[in-house]
């Protein structure tokens, strides 16, 4: 009985002395949201050169036409263009084309960097899905034009060359 009562009045002043430094010492409930902090923040590994640097777009082209060609968007600035039957390669460098048309059989072929950056977008989802192994995107994605369109396709990178 004895420590019964030696632990509820420890338990008691204990109350007591945590009420009165609360009291006295403001409030100490967090009025501001906490910002998200990634866990780790350091690079683990990191290579020099690494990365793709992606080079401005320089010349300017217009008023041209491509049949049956196969044409490398990087670098490509085209306005007022026409492309016919053609194979587009990308390898995610800036591009930009205002006004083109496209007609015929056209396609696209990832490489480099833009490919890898679609495998590891399906190695991502993979990963969420706990799929055991990613399959692998085509190369090539390939579309039919039925009628003649005229559009503006411009890579982020070429938004503001």
């Amino acid at each position: 009985m004895r420590s019964i009562i030696l632990a509820s009045g420890s338990f008691c002043s204990g109350v007591l002395i945590t009420s009165v430094f609360f009291a006295f010492s403001g409030s100490h409930t967090s009025t501001m949201t906490q910002p998200f902090v990634l866990a780790a923040q350091a690079r683990a590994v990191a290579f020099p050169g690494a990365i793709p640097v992606v080079p401005p777009l320089t010349n300017a082209l217009s008023n041209f036409a491509l049949k049956g060609v196969i044409q490398p968007l990087d670098g490509l600035d085209c306005t007022d263009c026409q492309f016919t039957d053609v194979v587009f390669e990308y390898s995610g460098g800036a591009f930009k084309m205002q006004r083109f048309k496209a007609a015929g059989s056209i396609s696209l072929v990832l490489k480099g960097a833009a490919f890898n950056t679609v495998m590891a977008v399906r190695l991502l989802e993979a990963l969420r899905q706990t799929m055991p192994k990613p399959t692998p995107p085509p190369r090539m994605l390939k579309a039919q034009i039925e009628q003649t369109a005229t559009v503006d396709w411009i890579s982020l990178d070429g938004l503001n060359k």
